[in-house]
């Protein structure tokens, strides 16, 4: 078998086969330097890479910054996993649906919940799933709003009652005195004093009323309660005035006359002895010295109606 030209600018002479066989064996591992060219032969126990495809490298190591290796497919990497310190997860599985969280140079972990559940940091700053802890003041900030169901304050004032304030914050009414009670007041809610239990009275006995025959019993401001102190206005009357009481305004109303003097007497008198008196009276009813006469209304008769006298 002869060669030539193995190399450019470097010339072997023809050897026969025998030759060249003797020849590779004796520059086994050695170096064949013409001028600037130098052929290295490689060992005998070296495999090269030929052009066909089914070529294996052993124990070989590939330069990055020389060669490239690309078009690589997955079916290739046929185990391992790219650990955490070359920029992968040192994981062959990740949890359906987990968070993944960073576990220093370990593989990376997961973390899962249930249904609303949030990623809380907890003691140690390792972070699990759970529901909000409202308990904890370091687990929420802020004030929930009007408009989402809040008060929108962070304070409530001690022992006041909250008042609403459409879509602004609360209104508070603070207790006030002692026994105070809420109370409506032109649709704006106070803290008053209760009502009295007892019913207001309309009359007074300060100045009883001086009656003239003329004049009769005058009576404003009616309520259910109605009481008047009467005397004559110069010695003893007899109302002749209709009605000889002002009329009744409704159905339950209560009227007490009270006499007042001894000698200025005060004379009512019934319908049946004076028309149209508006007085159904159990006969003429003359006030003296602590003389009553109580009466209600009748408003379908326009009538006060005697019920008692003294």
């Amino acid at each position: 078998m002869n060669f030539k030209k193995l190399l450019t600018g470097l010339t072997l002479s023809v050897l026969s086969t025998a030759a060249f066989a003797a020849a590779t064996r004796t520059l086994d591992g050695q170096q064949i330097t013409n001028g600037a060219a130098t052929l290295t032969i490689p060992t005998s126990t070296d495999t090269l890479v030929g052009r066909a495809t089914t070529d294996t490298l052993t124990n070989k190591s590939i330069s990055g910054a020389t060669n490239t290796l690309s078009n690589i497919p997955t079916s290739a990497i046929s185990s391992g996993q790219l650990g955490v310190a070359n920029g992968g997860t040192g994981a062959s599985t990740l949890t359906a649906n987990g968070v993944l969280q960073g576990n220093g140079t370990s593989a990376v972990s997961a973390v899962t919940g249930s249904q609303y559940q949030t990623l809380q940091y907890g003691s140690g700053g390792v972070p699990t799933a759970g529901a909000v802890n409202l308990n904890q003041s370091a687990a929420v900030s802020g004030q929930l709003p009007v408009a989402n169901g809040g008060t929108g304050l962070g304070t409530l004032t001690s022992g006041s009652v909250i008042v609403g304030n459409g879509t602004g914050t609360p209104a508070f009414i603070a207790p006030g005195t002692n026994g105070n009670v809420l109370t409506s007041v032109a649709g704006v809610w106070t803290s008053t004093a209760p009502a009295s239990v007892a019913p207001a009275l309309n009359g007074g006995s300060a100045s009883p009323q001086s009656v003239t025959a003329a004049g009769g019993i005058s009576l404003s401001g009616l309520t259910y309660l109605n009481q008047v102190w009467v005397a004559g206005s110069a010695g003893a009357v007899t109302v002749t005035k209709t009605p000889s009481i002002t009329a009744c305004t409704a159905d339950g109303q209560q009227l007490k006359v009270i006499g007042t003097s001894a000698t200025n007497t005060v004379t009512l008198q019934d319908q049946a002895n004076l028309a149209s008196s508006g007085l159904s009276l159990n006969g003429n009813w003359v006030g003296g010295k602590d003389s009553t006469l109580i009466l209600h209304c009748d408003i379908t008769q326009g009538l006060w109606v005697e019920d008692s006298r003294r």
